[in-house]
């Protein structure tokens, strides 16, 4: 089937790029374009070329759906090759056109490839964040693709959590992808979420429960024909027999997985294979075997990128080494490794190495260094492992178990139910002979006086149905808005003291975190509400600003400006929903005044104005910094190109009240681009008018 898609495409295509300047059909063009990516499975070159040259066609019609997905298409193709970075970039594009487009039902294949690869890239939190995104807008898919994505978005939010070593999040994904699988019969799908629910269990050290769910993956996998978690499933089942020693059953499974990976030519499988032989042979106090298989899986996982692979192999050769008392070639190994796995945010690997240092360096007798490293692997293995996480895993594999239970008895009941009702039918229908007479002669009497107010009253009912329900669904995103951006606002803040913390600023650090923590209890008070006053936020502000000018250094300064028809009492008078404001200061630091050299300057000001006989209560952030247009050039030559997730959630967050407002009154947003005699920028103004008699 996909050999004929892929010939479809490839004919359709092809006729398409020799027709650019007739009068090509868009009808066309959507039926097909859907199936471009099955083509890189076939021929990634011409893939990528006729996506290039759908993409010209697009342009030359001004068919942003069409662009959309010729950028979708070769950001695929950059994924396969693992070029991440460009991946970021053109994906970026393609959703910066779906937004302008207003092309919903895409969107959510384009926020899950870009949380795929961020995540990939060890970008965790910015990971988490794009595939919440792409969650709702999974309603707007194609019932086909959302059983796809559905489950995809659940697997890679799973192992996202799974590298932050938050194991009780990752399970809870996994089995999330698991049900998905299970109600959608897609044995591939099930194959892959049970082999990650085994990982869950033998990270916990639970060998018994992850080896029995290795072999009902594996069971899984040979049913759906799928070689590479066939591969994968066999080497974890091996390995788990290598850990307990029973050698002679370890080395069968992975000699399996081994002959698959080669016939199937899979290099990332024999990457997974050569490293669990590594483990064998080194079990089997082999060193050289071990080091050798360990260095050939890491020469394949750094031709496919894979970053954890490669850390993986650190960690192992340093283990081998420390296990022959090699301690200088453990130590390197370990130095060399650690600063890949911190660059990734692998916590789970960092913990690992911390071990391993303090392990070498008791072995050279440096006994300070070797309780120093072992306080700092007890921390994290504390924080990621302690009990409550162990308390929650177990909840968790119990709920499943039990639901799965549970839906086997509803199954039985359900039939019990239909065999009930088939014979009551047999009853029920000599009774119905008998009614129906009466109910014919009825009918047109009870038509005649009821009919008409029953109608009326059903139009009224469904009427006001239709509307709560579209209020409660745009109540609904709003708390959704609300809890995207309540982490997104912890994590920057969060990084600024891991910023002072890396640079051992302990003074700076400590003040850091007195304001944060000050922060933290205005912003926790203020997140729950739907609504705080002007003069709350306000507070919130000062307290936000003075925390991002720790960064900026002495060279930053900001004022407060109220004019003289603002009276203080309005300030605690007027409603807005909390940290509304926050996201246009965030970007006025990180866009404007950042990358700004000399004196930085912010500066609020705030004034009352009519407009249109109604009455606004007006604030301008202004900033002195380098302004969009340069900040955009210097995040390009980063191969940055980022879109806001505050600024987005903040405009639909407005979008929705608006909504919700009964006299549609509506608080506005306006960017303006400062420039001097010259025409050169210098700074940013933002706009916000707020609705005085709105509230």
């Amino acid at each position: 089937m996909k050999k004929v898609i892929c010939l479809l495409v490839f004919s359709f295509i092809t006729s398409l790029v020799a027709a650019q300047n007739k009068n090509i059909s868009i009808e066309k063009i959507d039926k097909e374009n859907n199936s471009l990516e099955y083509l890189i499975h076939k021929d990634e070159k011409k893939m990528f070329d006729l996506s290039k040259e759908l993409l010209n066609v697009s342009k030359a019609k001004k068919y942003i759906k069409g662009q959309v997905w010729a950028l979708f298409g070769q950001s695929v193709y950059y994924e396969h090759k693992h070029e991440y970075q460009k991946v970021i970039q053109l994906i970026d594009n393609a959703i910066y056109l779906a937004e302008v487009d207003t092309i919903k039902g895409n969107k959510t294949k384009l926020y899950y490839l870009k949380g795929t690869t961020l995540s990939r890239l060890g970008k965790i939190d910015s990971a988490l964040l794009m595939l919440e995104i792409a969650q709702k807008y999974l309603k707007y898919t194609e019932q086909e693709r959302k059983k796809d994505l559905e489950y995809r978005i659940q697997n890679v939010i799973g192992r996202s959590y799974e590298r932050t070593g938050e194991m009780d999040k990752a399970m809870d994904s996994y089995i999330k992808s698991i049900q998905v699988a299970e109600k959608n019969s897609n044995l591939v799908f099930l194959g892959e979420g049970l082999f990650n629910l085994g990982f869950v269990y033998e990270s916990q050290n639970n060998l018994i429960k992850a080896q029995e769910t290795y072999k009902q993956a594996l069971e899984v996998s040979i049913k759906a024909k799928d070689t590479t978690y066939m591969i994968y499933n066999n080497v974890y089942v091996g390995g788990i027999y290598v850990k307990q020693e029973k050698y002679k059953e370890g080395i069968v499974y992975l000699l399996k997985a081994l002959q698959l990976a080669q016939n199937q030519q899979n290099e990332e499988g024999l990457g997974f294979v050569y490293f669990e032989l590594a483990t064998y042979y080194s079990k089997e106090n082999n060193l050289e075997k071990a080091i050798y298989y360990l260095r050939e899986s890491r020469k394949i996982d750094q031709k496919v990128n894979n970053i954890e692979g490669v850390i993986a192999s650190y960690v192992q050769i340093a283990n081998s080494y420390l296990e022959f008392n090699k301690y200088n070639l453990a130590l390197q190994e370990s130095i060399e490794g650690i600063e890949i796995a911190k660059e990734a945010n692998a916590l789970l690997y960092v913990k690992d190495f911390y071990l391993l240092i303090s392990q070498i360096a008791e072995g050279q007798k440096d006994f300070k260094k070797a309780y120093n490293y072992h306080i700092k692997y007890k921390n994290m293995q504390d924080s990621i492992f302690n009990q409550q996480t162990v308390s929650q895993i177990n909840e968790l594999q119990t709920k499943y178990e039990t639901e799965k239970k549970e839906q086997q008895i509803k199954e039985l009941e359900q039939q019990k139910t239909i065999t009930d009702l088939e014979n009551k039918n047999q009853v029920a229908a000599l009774q119905a002979q008998v009614s129906i007479l009466g109910l014919i002669l009825l009918a047109p009497i009870s038509l005649l006086v009821g009919g008409g107010w029953y109608v009326n009253r059903r139009h009224l009912y469904l009427k006001l149905e239709a509307e709560q329900k579209e209020r409660a669904k745009q109540m609904s995103e709003l708390k959704a808005l609300r809890s995207q951006m309540n982490p997104h606002f912890i994590f920057n803040a969060l990084n600024s003291i891991q910023d002072f913390i890396m640079l051992s600023e302990k003074e700076n650090a400590q003040h850091y975190l007195g304001k944060f923590a000050t922060l933290m209890r205005g912003f926790l008070d203020s997140s729950s509400k739907s609504k705080i006053s002007l003069d709350k936020e306000l507070s919130l502000l000062k307290s936000y600003i003075e925390l991002e000018g720790l960064r900026l250094g002495d060279e930053f300064d900001y004022e407060i400006i109220f004019d003289d028809k603002i009276d203080e009492d309005e300030l605690d008078e007027i409603e807005i929903p909390p940290l509304l404001l926050q996201p246009y200061l965030e970007n006025a630091f990180k866009h404007g005044l950042l990358h700004k050299k000399g004196n930085k300057k912010l500066t609020l000001d705030f004034s009352k104005i009519e407009k249109l006989d109604k009455k606004y209560f007006q604030l301008k952030i202004i900033d002195n910094g380098i302004g969009r247009e340069k900040s955009a050039e210097i995040n390009a030559r980063k191969a940055k190109t980022h879109t806001s997730f505050a600024t987005q959630a903040t405009t639909e967050r407005l979008e929705l009240l608006k909504n919700q407002s009964i006299n549609n009154q509506n608080i506005e947003a306006k960017i303006n681009d400062l420039k001097d005699n010259q025409g050169n920028p210098k700074g940013t103004e933002i706009l916000i008018l707020i609705p005085i008699n709105q509230h």
